[in-house]
C-alpha cells in the first residue's frame, strides 16, 4: 500500500477548526495518515460526518474517514498540539474564543483562511503559538459529509512568524 500524503513519522493530535472544502481535505488527509485528528464542524455536516464519515472525493484518489471524531464542542475537545484554522475569514473573530479550548503551553495554530488580517487577530490572542501557513488547492464541500477536490495538486506551506523554532 502507497503511504500517503502528509504521512509523519509519529502520531500526532490535530484539532480541524472549520471543516469546510479546505480542512476537510487537510484533516481527512491527517487522518487518513493515522494522526488523531478531530473536526470541529455543526449543522448538516457534522451529523452526518458523525453518522456515516468524512467522505472525500479526490483527484489524488477518494477515501472515507470513519469512524470520524467530530463535535461541534471545542471544549469537549480539550488541548491538541496543532489546530488548523480553516474557517471564512468573517468567522475569525467569534472563532478566537472557541479556539482557546484547544490551546496549550505547546499548541501550534495553523490558520489557512483567505486574506491577511487573521494573522494579527490570532498573534493577538495566542502570540507565538501562530505560525504562517497558506495553501493552494480548489476544494468544497459538495453536501453534508462530503468534500470534493478537483482540478490541481494541493500544496501546504507553513512555518514560524519569528523565524525561530517554535518546538524543541
Amino acid at each position: 500500500m502507497q503511504r500517503p500524503p502528509f504521512a509523519l513519522e509519529m502520531s500526532m493530535k490535530f484539532a480541524i477548526f472549520g471543516t469546510g472544502g479546505v480542512g476537510g481535505y487537510f484533516g481527512g488527509r491527517l487522518a487518513q495518515a493515522g494522526h488523531d485528528v478531530t473536526f470541529i464542524a455543526r449543522g448538516e455536516h457534522l451529523a452526518k460526518i458523525t453518522e456515516a464519515g468524512l467522505r472525500v472525493d479526490s483527484i489524488g484518489g477518494d477515501f472515507l474517514i470513519k469512524p470520524v471524531k467530530a463535535t461541534d464542542s471545542p471544549q469537549s475537545v480539550g488541548e491538541v498540539e496543532v489546530v488548523i484554522v480553516a474557517t471564512k475569514a468573517w468567522q475569525l473573530t467569534e472563532s478566537i474564543v472557541q479556539l482557546k479550548y484547544l490551546v496549550g503551553e505547546r499548541t501550534m495554530i495553523l490558520p489557512l483562511l483567505n486574506g491577511i488580517e487573521h494573522i494579527e487577530l490570532l498573534k493577538n490572542s495566542f502570540g507565538d503559538h501562530v505560525l504562517g501557513g497558506l495553501c493552494r488547492i480548489s476544494s468544497f464541500v459538495a453536501g453534508p459529509g462530503h468534500i470534493t477536490h478537483v482540478a490541481v495538486k494541493p500544496v501546504l506551506t507553513f512555518g514560524e512568524l519569528n523565524n525561530r523554532l517554535y518546538r524543541k
